[in-house]
């Protein structure tokens, strides 16, 4: 059993009401002040009495967001599944037209929406800053410092680093051809983008 003291038990009578509260602007000065031990446990108390309203409001929000998400998810599946049949036989058709011509037929234009594509190159990303560090130490002092302070960024590293094919498999290598530990390639390709147009009705 809780050895607080209820809020009507610490004072004869409240001795400012809710509304009272809630009707005083923030940043002014509520009409009532704290002045003995007794009006400081009538706050107190109250306080504890408004954090357990508020946990048990989070609590109910909280239920009703996870019943609305399984709701979502649910009734939603079909639209998602359809959906993504839909759209990889939009892209194995823009993909069709882009071979064929592609220096115009990057971006599938419709009345209903488009089908974009990207090009990307490989590209460089670190995935061990200490091993990186620890290359830099002997590469580049400068960034070395840097490296040893923070995490490396990869537009610092472009100047030092390049993507090289080493038989036919990519590597982060050095001037020199030596493969920088804590640094491997991403793979380029073309990625594509279905954006069906918005109804403005």
């Amino acid at each position: 059993m809780s050895s607080r003291i209820p809020p009507y038990l610490a004072a004869d009578e409240e001795p400012i009401s809710d509304d009272t509260i809630d009707a005083t602007p923030d940043g002014q000065p509520l009409p009532w002040s704290i002045t003995d031990k007794a009006d400081a446990e009538w706050a107190l108390a109250k306080v504890a009495e408004l954090a357990a309203a508020e946990t048990e409001i989070q609590t109910q929000y909280e239920t009703y967001v996870e019943r609305l998400d399984r709701w979502a998810t649910k009734e939603s599946a079909s639209f998602r599944y359809r959906r993504g049949r839909l759209e990889s036989e939009l892209i194995r058709y823009a993909e069709q037209l882009r071979d064929e011509d592609p220096k115009r037929n990057k971006t599938l234009s419709l009345p209903s929406g488009q089908v974009r594509s990207r090009s990307t190159k490989p590209a460089i990303q670190v995935v061990d800053n200490d091993s990186v560090a620890e290359w830099l130490r002997h590469h580049d002092p400068v960034l070395y410092e840097k490296a040893v302070t923070a995490r490396v960024k990869v537009s610092e590293l472009r100047d030092a680093v390049k993507v090289v094919d080493a038989d036919g498999s990519l590597l982060a290598a050095s001037a020199d051809g030596e493969q920088v530990a804590g640094v491997t390639v991403r793979e380029g390709g073309v990625t594509w983008t279905v954006t069906p147009t918005k109804d403005e009705t």
